[in-house]
């Protein structure tokens, strides 16, 4: 991605969720990387952080295990769907960069978060093992094998819900 450029079109709130970026990263071909934006996920007019969101702008071979959006949310404010609030909010970032479908991971026993990507409407493409040699592997290793599930979510199909 020699001739990538971050935006200035930054997502902001729906009104009940604020997204502050936070930085943007370079990508690092070196080591699979693509560039990425930061954001911190903050509820509307209340000061502190409730979560995070990354959405990682490009192809690379390492890009499926992770997916282009990636989200957490503080154990204390989980339950309020945070998570898909503001993967909606991105829509106009993902969009603005020629995205019109974003894959989407979890571990198959985060049900939290494969409910966020079914309310989503992302389609389930399967599951997956994360390699070895992945960067991710330590993290998803679970007796013998690191499973994730990979979802394509079509953000041409989006629309806001109230």
């Amino acid at each position: 991605m020699a001739d990538f450029r971050f935006l200035d079109l930054t997502p902001s709130s729906d009104g009940t969720i604020d997204l502050v970026l936070e930085k943007q990263e370079p990508g690092d071909p070196v080591n699979g990387h693509v560039p990425q934006y930061h954001f911190g996920i903050t509820r509307h007019g209340v000061p502190g952080k409730v979560g995070t969101i990354r959405f990682r702008v490009g192809t690379a071979e390492q890009l499926p295990f992770p997916g282009h959006i990636g989200y957490e949310v503080d154990p204390s404010h989980r339950g309020n769907h945070y998570a898909e609030r503001a993967c909606r909010i991105l829509v106009p970032l993902v969009r603005a960069h020629g995205f019109s479908g974003v894959l989407l991971t979890c571990r198959p026993d985060n049900l939290a978060s494969r409910r966020t990507m079914e309310r989503l409407g992302a389609r389930l493409l399967g599951q997956f093992e994360v390699p070895a040699t992945h960067e991710m592997y330590p993290k998803y290793a679970k007796d013998g094998g690191a499973p994730i599930l990979r979802f394509e979510w079509r953000v041409e199909d989006h629309a806001p819900r109230a």
